[in-house]
């Protein structure tokens, strides 16, 4: 007998649970649990991984997060991440990272093939800022659709080359693994 899994996706903020919630409503992913605002950079784990230890189900955590932090804040968003690492691998949960290379904007803007920079991105939701893009995509009702109108590829999400600054942690995408192949067949990333 094949025990279903209950998927729980941590995502940066609320642009990312709205652009998942998006993702899902369209069938690009099959959510089969919930999604929760969690920053693997900045929080640690320990409280999430005692809150799930108590419930006696097979889990499957998703981690989206942006590499920018770690790139740029060598210092504690450095160290907060790999305490956190070491004690998701000792979790007998399966763990996947979504790595948005660097942020989301970026990952957007890679996405779509009408979309030069991100100030591209902003213009389409009406802002020339980042704060104010925030606000406007999360108050959008159409993101998606927008985006489709830029030529949005839903196999660029989230697939670019694994950064440098992830390798000492072992966390390298398969060969081939884009967004599809990661959520539909559960390439393991952990």
């Amino acid at each position: 007998m094949v025990r279903k899994s209950e998927q729980i996706f941590f995502v940066e903020g609320e642009c990312e649970i709205n652009f998942v919630k998006d993702l899902c409503q369209k069938g690009y992913i099959n959510l089969a649990g919930k999604i929760e605002k969690f920053n693997i950079c900045y929080h640690h784990v320990d409280k999430m991984i005692r809150k799930y230890e108590k419930i006696n189900k097979h889990i499957d955590f998703y981690f989206i997060f942006d590499i920018d932090v770690l790139e740029t804040n060598a210092n504690k968003e450095q160290m907060t991440f790999s305490e956190n690492w070491k004690k998701l691998k000792n979790i007998k949960q399966n763990k996947y990272c979504v790595i948005q290379v660097k942020n989301l904007y970026d990952e957007l803007v890679y996405s779509c093939g009408h979309l030069n920079k991100k100030l591209d991105l902003f213009q389409l939701f009406d802002t020339d800022s980042e704060n104010e893009f925030k606000e406007n995509f999360i108050n959008q009702n159409n993101r998606l659709e927008k985006l489709d109108s830029k030529g949005f590829d839903i196999s660029k999400l989230w697939c670019q080359k694994t950064p440098s600054v992830l390798s000492q942690y072992k966390i390298e995408r398969k060969q081939g693994a884009n967004f599809q192949s990661f959520f539909n067949r559960k390439t393991k990333l952990v």
